[in-house]
């Protein structure tokens, strides 16, 4: 598809991490784990039913992403 489009931009899903990094090296501009995305949106619940304020999910969601999908891609996170 990149190929015969370059300049639409390819948003695929993926089933897990490992699964990402393969969209990502065949040229996706954007890919989605749903099982990681997922796991972060049932702690993000879980820290809800806690009270956590929602600024502090942000942070601890956000600061997971980070580190994990560096990790993925081979960097240090």
């Amino acid at each position: 598809l990149k190929h015969a489009a370059p300049d639409v931009p390819i948003i695929a899903r993926s089933s897990d991490l490992f699964h990402l990094r393969k969209l990502e090296d065949a040229g996706a501009d954007v890919a989605i784990s749903e099982m990681y995305e997922g796991s972060l949106q049932l702690g993000g619940a879980v820290l809800r039913e806690l009270h956590t304020p929602d600024h502090e999910i942000s942070r601890i969601m956000e600061l997971f992403r980070e580190r994990d999908y560096a990790l993925t891609r081979g960097n240090e996170g």
